[in-house]
């Protein structure tokens, strides 16, 4: 934070990409004028319909896990969601083997579950996939949008995001609760829950349609655009 606040000592306005995280960071930053801190939206990928796919019961989690955000709740939550539906598999693409690979022994469930390498084919795995899965902060506050929900929120998939209340990600997801279900818990019966929730939901391309419409603020052109417009403002009132 020494360097942030550094940055933010001569600037003349600062962007977040949410209003929690700009609550969050300003405490540790010298006080800065009204309107300083502005909300700038993660810029998300171009809309993608893929149509159906292949496999009904195929789970993908893309990217990797850190000591907040832990991935055995999401491995032993699986691992329960196996004894309703033993033909489903869980991708972990990109994810370092260490972080899941103990997990999956312990639980007997290798044989359901890959580790695939990094790869730079997101479009393509989103495109295998049945339901993306996300998980979010679970130890301390969330107060980030995660990039990978925003990403899976502009291609024709369910989403399952473990998260908590209030979060950012739980938020956005509230306005297509029709395409995502989420998850407020890290007990393995309710994430097994709501993988079945999010594999039993109704592929509507209207749904979609209606969530990409939502999407549309993320967007690369709308995000520069506001990003010129509040360049602008800030250093009009800084000469006024």
């Amino acid at each position: 934070m020494e360097g942030l606040a550094q940055l933010a000592k001569d600037a003349v306005g600062g962007t977040f990409t949410n209003q929690q995280a700009a609550d969050y960071q300003l405490r540790f930053l010298p006080e800065r004028p009204t309107g300083w801190a502005r909300v700038l939206s993660h810029v998300a990928p171009p809309a993608r319909t893929f149509g159906p796919p292949e496999n009904d019961s195929c789970f993908v989690y893309l990217g990797s896990f850190h000591a907040s955000r832990p991935a055995d709740p999401l491995v032993a939550g699986f691992a329960r969601y196996l004894e309703r539906a033993p033909e489903a598999r869980l991708h972990f693409v990109g994810t370092k083997p260490k972080q899941v690979e103990g997990l999956i022994e312990r639980l007997g469930v290798r044989r359901s579950v890959s580790i695939e390498p990094f790869t730079q084919d997101v479009p393509g795995w989103q495109q295998r996939a049945s339901v993306l899965v996300a998980v979010d902060w679970m130890l301390g506050t969330p107060v980030y949008l995660l990039t990978k929900v925003v990403e899976a929120l502009v291609v024709d998939r369910p989403l399952l995001l473990i998260t908590q209340p209030g979060s950012p990600g739980a938020e956005l997801a509230q306005s297509c609760a029709d395409t995502v279900a989420c998850v407020f818990s890290t007990a393995p019966g309710a994430i097994a829950e709501g993988l079945a929730q999010a594999a039993g939901m109704v592929r509507s391309p209207g749904n979609y349609a209606a969530r990409q419409s939502l999407m549309e603020p993320f967007r690369a052109d709308q995000i520069a655009r506001h990003c010129l417009a509040m360049m602008a403002d800030a250093l009009g009132s800084r000469d006024r």
